[in-house]
């Protein structure tokens, strides 16, 4: 099989405290990408329904009470440059979506084949240690594109990525107020044939007061599968 590749990224700065966020997406998306999206909001708020994702996280549990969220799709490919994510209540925030090709496609004929995730790990300073993700099925080591993602509060801080890891982005939600208001984040990727995952920890530029963090594991595609292969026609036979 052959890895799931990260084809894109895009960042957003949400410095003003508003719902819905406006998001950046990155480009090029067609339909049967796969869309990752990591958010971190500057508060006690959970993100509100968005229409086509699957939210798999949406974690308020490290020192700082700031709420970090991973959710998917499945592109359409009308997706456009921005699209609208809705939170619980107006608050600051970043996010990072990526776009994901070859990836095992989701519908509920595939349900074993969903990203796998790790455990939230949580904890303070300047390390936030993204956990070990094993990757389910059957057929031990896969050939996988691991994600690793990080959030803290804090304005300007950049992390470094984990040995092996590429493809670093950094986001965060600005200066506004006192820092303990804002957000920081960053996320990294790695094609790796393997049956689990534990990347280490990532390097952040200054101490928090709370960081929540772990991995995520997404699949190949089957030799049978297009990279972009569109689950609604398919559904619908």
């Amino acid at each position: 099989m052959a890895y799931p590749v990260d084809a894109g990224q895009a960042t957003t700065s949400v410095g003003t405290s508003a719902t819905p966020w406006t998001v950046n997406l990155p480009g090029s998306i067609v339909a049967g990408d796969l869309l990752v999206l990591f958010s971190r909001q500057a508060t006690l708020v959970l993100h509100g329904s968005n229409s086509g994702w699957v939210t798999k996280v949406d974690n308020a549990s490290d020192a700082s009470d700031d709420v970090t969220s991973f959710a998917f799709k499945i592109a359409t490919g009308t997706e456009g440059a921005t699209m609208s994510w809705n939170q619980g209540s107006a608050c600051k925030g970043a996010a990072i979506v990526w776009r994901v090709t070859g990836a095992y496609p989701y519908d509920p004929l595939f349900v074993s084949r969903l990203p796998d995730w790790a455990a939230v790990n949580v904890g303070v300073g300047a390390n936030p240690d993204p956990g070990n993700v094993v990757v389910t099925g059957t057929g031990g080591a896969q050939d996988c594109l691991f994600i690793e993602i990080a959030g803290l509060d804090g304005e300007t801080q950049t992390f470094t990525a984990s040995t092996n890891y590429t493809n670093i982005q950094n986001a965060n939600s600005g200066t506004a107020g006192v820092a303990t208001t804002n957000v920081c984040i960053g996320g990294a990727t790695r094609q790796l044939t393997a049956a689990s995952e534990d990347p280490g920890a990532m390097t952040a530029a200054a101490p928090s007061t709370g960081w929540c963090a772990f991995t995520i594991a997404i699949h190949p595609a089957p030799p049978s599968v297009p990279p972009n292969f569109d689950p609604v026609p398919f559904m619908r036979r």
